[in-house]
């Protein structure tokens, strides 16, 4: 039996192995690009409720109220309840431990944080991953006020988004603007 040489068979496949490295790098490529859409999604939306938010408190004229439908996101209210979820806050412009974004202004903001975080907690986060709009007024007051559950009575400086929708009530003063949510069914 005579053994075959194999020198040259690397040779003729070269091409065959280029390609292959080729199509391989386009797929790992295409992954990426996928997972960072998905990633940078949650981010997006936030970013698009904190503007429609501005929007529809620059339209108000000063001495009205509006109650405005926010729409959740995946991601706003994760199920797991340890794990970091979406909220809007306020900080008015004397306010001590406020995010950088709300340096000379009072601002809005909607933030990741954990369940629970107080204020400065949340400004912390803010300057890591939220995004915060500046008002030209002195105070900004944010607050969920729980009305029919064991909490009733008790009050919270933010609002938890939600994976639905969310009624947002603004009230815009001279020098003021109050945003909260009346919640009839959660808990703390």
């Amino acid at each position: 039996m005579k053994i075959k040489e194999k020198r040259g068979d690397l040779k003729e496949h070269i091409g065959d192995i280029i390609i292959g490295i080729l199509c391989l790098a386009l797929i790992i490529a295409a992954i990426v690009i996928i997972y960072k859409v998905f990633v940078n999604q949650e981010a997006q939306n936030a970013k698009v409720t904190i503007d429609g938010i501005e929007a529809k408190i620059n339209n108000l004229a000063v001495g009205q109220n509006g109650t405005f439908s926010v729409s959740g996101f995946p991601g706003a209210a994760p199920s797991d309840i340890t794990a970091a979820r979406w909220y809007f806050i306020g900080w008015s412009k004397a306010e001590t431990g406020r995010p950088g974004a709300c340096t000379y202004e009072s601002c809005l903001c909607i933030c990741k944080g954990s369940l629970g975080a107080d204020k400065s907690a949340l400004a912390a986060e803010c300057d890591k991953e939220g995004f915060c709009r500046a008002f030209p007024v002195s105070s900004i007051q944010v607050q969920t006020n729980f009305k029919a559950t064991e909490f009733a009575g008790k009050n919270v400086p933010y609002i938890r988004l939600e994976s639905n929708l969310l009624d947002i009530n603004v009230v815009k003063k001279k020098d003021n603007i109050e945003v909260y949510h009346d919640d009839y069914f959660s808990i703390l």
